[in-house]
């Protein structure tokens, strides 16, 4: 479902250095994809963000903190390096599938105990040569 943000609760630059044309919650974490042949898993905050560091800390630590985003993963595939070509996860977020400019489809199966384990595989046909 859509929803209208007019105020993010979180914004950055760190992750991407282009414009981002996808992004998915996965779980406590976002999925991004910009035109860099990359989707980024990451998190707002450092990793072990728990209550009690926040509650402890000073003010000026929790704006430090507040700024920081911890990088999980990054997802490389080939030939996508233009703008607004979406990936999409299925309902129970265990598949991630995305197209790129030369008609081919990458499937990755995210549902693995560690995030180096995610294997893909490649769907493509000889008539299908373009996005």
């Amino acid at each position: 479902p859509t929803e209208l943000c007019h105020f993010p609760d979180f914004s950055t630059r760190d992750i991407h250095r282009n414009y981002v044309d996808c992004c998915k919650w996965f779980g406590d974490f976002v999925l991004s994809k910009s035109c860099e042949n990359t989707i980024v898993c990451w998190k707002p905050g450092v990793l072990d963000n728990n209550d009690s560091v926040k509650m402890d800390t000073d003010a000026d630590t929790k704006q430090q903190m507040e700024n920081k985003v911890t990088v999980i993963h990054k997802i490389g595939f080939k030939d996508c390096e233009i703008w607004f070509v979406r990936f999409s996860l299925d309902k129970e977020q265990k598949v991630l599938a995305l197209g790129n400019q030369v008609g081919r489809t990458y499937v990755w199966d995210l549902d693995v105990g560690e995030p180096g384990q995610i294997n893909y595989s490649v769907l493509a046909h000889p008539k299908c040569s373009s996005a």
